[in-house]
């Protein structure tokens, strides 16, 4: 018990006071008699002195620390052992930690500023010594009676070069480092560097501003598998007085890949203090020396509506060589046609049916699981009168743990069986689904271990097949688009190092084909309805707006400009079945309240607003008459699935208190496909909804994000 050293001297120390408890050891207030100061000295107990891994954090924390000189570096002073016992002696804070202050809610911007113009220059320094520190949080964070900041707890870092760059961070067995703080690569147990504790840093940030963290969950491998798979929610959506931005700061610190966040922690700051102290004429890209550049910025509208041209390139000739990358989009001209001539409109007897599927989610925290949960269709849903919903609110999630707790081991933690056995159950007998008979395409969480990976499975309905894995390997690869005739299938995958489009051969098999390779990043992909492009949203200006792009599908060839304003989000096209109407979504990058579903002429270049409203409309898809628009509204943790036939203001199909993403329209047109999940959980199931009397039946498909409909 701890309460046996009050009283006891201890290696030349006699001990006053116990002042914090965590999962590895006990901190005591103590008194150094040789030199009459006060310290703080932690203790490993005598139960854990067995468990080596213990006793190498204690050794590593000393010799870490010992090699980092720097103010805002809590110094260790000496370490020893009283009766086999190890202990570290280290300087003592008087004002607590962090956490302390978080328990009355977020922060002042201006206190927060103050507290990482500190600790930022100390964590870049540990960084240009080889250091990764890997367990940030505002419990290593402490503070002395004058306010100065301190980095403390070395005891998981890693040094650069000591032969171990990284190493099992989530088993079914322990955790290494804090769930709600660890970066994505940490989380999937990839090589960090020190970009990954920036992202850390960031989680830091959102916490003290928002008063917050971005992901909470009941267990802590549910909350890692968040870090990797969710976009963080609006930290405005938690604390309204927070600048906009400021808000971009913390967004960005928290972007998935490594590439695209602060690269050190003094740039993260830096980029802070501007947007504190000039929120008005702060822009959040002047200090991003990394940014890629923007394209053409000389031009802030561009419509084409012209339909999608007839690639006359030979058919694509699928192989099991690796895919061959085009040209980067920097190298290839973006041509642009102007409209001057109406073009001629498409037959309409192509004999090809059109679908699409809007893939991952973007600026939502959502991958989520489905359980049970009422159904309710909205009767009023635009009306003066809300569609109704059940009495009950989706259920909260909890904190992972108590604050100042060390979350070291979640073998002990039963809350963490169910999310394990979630996510690796990918197969099973099917359940007869409303349409009897047909086949998808979905993208699913795999979790392996430590590893966490996304991936591709093809699944017959109505019968007692399992599913058909179609990739493979450590890439995350999402938001699968079936080609109009059924044979192949476009997603995409970041296995070249960034997110790109692929293709793979539904029919013949063999690796997947990269058809376009650029230094941007690509998202949700449509066929065009003639099977030889695929339309797609693209990061081409680099600031958080995207473009939208058509390629075609042999990759060879233009790259086609189709819609792009500078300073806003066009995202998610879908055709109709004719290719005259391209529908997508356009709004504030920044703020999914201004999300609105549009659809654009490409025979006249004419736009129009289908929704309009001050909450997030998302996920567009055409029906089979080409004059029908579906589209999910989400407010709060609730969602609604519409439909607006010919201009006519939305109605409501589905309802539900969680959230939903995703809508793909059966061949047949009759029924939607989509994903049903709840925002308090990270994985989610795929709901089949009849469109002639709205009955609906959850499929069984377990960790599902995406999900398209194959012949």
């Amino acid at each position: 018990m701890s309460e046996d050293f009050i009283g006891q001297t201890i290696g030349g120390y006699i001990i006053e006071a116990a002042v914090g408890r965590g999962g590895m050891a006990t901190v005591y207030l103590a008194r150094q008699t040789s030199m009459n100061r006060t310290v703080a000295l932690k203790i490993l107990p005598r139960d854990q002195m067995k468990d080596e891994a213990y006793l190498k954090r204690f050794e590593r924390e000393v010799a870490i620390v010992a090699q980092l000189e720097h103010r805002a570096i809590v110094p260790v002073y000496d370490h020893g052992e009283h009766e086999g016992q190890p202990f570290i002696a280290m300087r003592y804070m008087s004002g607590g930690s962090l956490d302390a202050y978080l328990q009355n809610g977020a922060l002042p911007q201006e206190r927060v500023l103050a507290i990482f113009e500190q600790i930022a220059p100390a964590l870049d320094y540990a960084h240009t010594k080889g250091v990764l520190h890997r367990d940030l949080k505002p419990s290593n964070v402490l503070l002395d009676d004058a306010g100065g900041a301190y980095i403390t707890d070395f005891g998981i870092a890693r040094v650069f070069g000591d032969g171990v760059t990284t190493e099992v961070t989530i088993t079914q067995h322990g955790v290494v480092g804090t769930p709600a703080y660890m970066s994505p690569e940490q989380a999937q147990g990839k090589p960090l560097d020190g970009r990954s504790d920036v992202y850390s840093l960031g989680v830091v940030l959102f916490e003290l501003l928002a008063g917050q963290r971005p992901f909470q969950a009941d267990a802590p491998y549910s909350i890692a598998v968040m870090q990797v798979t969710t976009e963080p929610p609006s930290p405005r959506r938690f604390n309204p007085s927070l600048a906009l931005s400021v808000e971009h700061v913390i967004l960005k610190a928290l972007r998935k890949r490594p590439e695209e966040r602060f690269q050190t922690a003094t740039e993260l700051t830096e980029a802070l203090r501007m947007a504190v102290e000039n929120p008005a004429g702060f822009n959040p890209h002047d200090t991003q020396p990394n940014r890629r550049p923007l394209a053409a910025a000389t031009q802030p509208v561009h419509v084409h509506p012209a339909p999608m041209p007839q690639f006359s390139a030979p058919p694509v000739q699928h192989t099991a060589t690796p895919p061959t990358p085009v040209s980067a989009m920097r190298a290839v001209k973006v041509e642009t046609r102007p409209p001057t001539a109406a073009p001629r409109r498409k037959p309409r007897n192509s004999g090809l049916w059109w679908s699409v599927i809007i893939g991952a989610v973007i600026g939502c925290a959502l991958l989520s699981a489905v359980t049970t949960g009422a159904v309710v269709i909205g009767q009023r849903f635009l009306g003066g009168e809300a569609a109704d919903t059940p009495e009950t609110p989706a259920a909260q999630p909890s904190a992972s743990s108590p604050v100042g707790a060390l979350q070291t081991e979640i073998a002990a933690d039963d809350r963490n069986s169910d999310s394990l056995a979630t996510l690796e159950a990918l197969r099973g007998t099917p359940t007869p689904t409303l349409g009897g008979s047909g086949q998808i395409v979905y993208s699913s969480i795999v979790a392996n271990g430590a590893q966490i990976t996304q991936h591709l499975f093809r699944r017959a309905l109505g019968d007692s097949s399992t599913a058909t894995q179609l990739t493979s390997g450590t890439s995350q690869n999402s938001a699968p688009a079936v080609s109009p005739d059924g044979s192949r299938v476009a997603f995409v995958s970041d296995s070249g190092g960034d997110s790109d489009l692929y293709v793979l051969d539904l029919t013949q098999g063999g690796e997947p084909r990269r058809i376009l390779d650029t230094p941007h990043d690509e998202f949700t992909p449509a066929w065009s309805p003639d099977g030889q492009s695929v339309v797609f949203a693209s990061d081409m200006y680099g600031n958080g707006a995207l473009a939208i792009l058509q390629v075609g599908i042999d990759g060879l060839g233009a790259v086609n400009l189709i819609y792009s304003k500078p300073d806003q989000r066009a995202f998610r096209p879908t055709f109709n079945r004719d290719g005259t109407r391209l529908a997508f979504v356009l709004g504030n990058p920044s703020d999914a309240r201004t999300w609105e579903i549009v659809s654009l002429d490409l025979l006249t270049g004419t736009l129009t607003t289908i929704s309009d409203n001050a909450v997030m409309d998302n996920w567009p898809v055409f029906g089979a008459d080409g004059r029908t628009v579906y589209g999910i509204r989400t407010e709060g943790d609730a969602a609604t699935v519409w439909r607006s036939t010919g201009g006519q203001p939305p109605e409501a199909l589905y309802s539900a208190p969680q959230w939903l993403s995703g809508l793909a329209v059966s061949p047949d047109g009759a029924y939607l496909l989509f994903n049903e999940g709840s925002s308090s959980t990270a994985t989610g199931q795929f709901r089949v909804l009849s469109l002639s009397d709205a009955t609906s039946q959850l499929l069984d498909i377990i960790a599902g994000v995406s999900a398209d409909w194959a012949q």
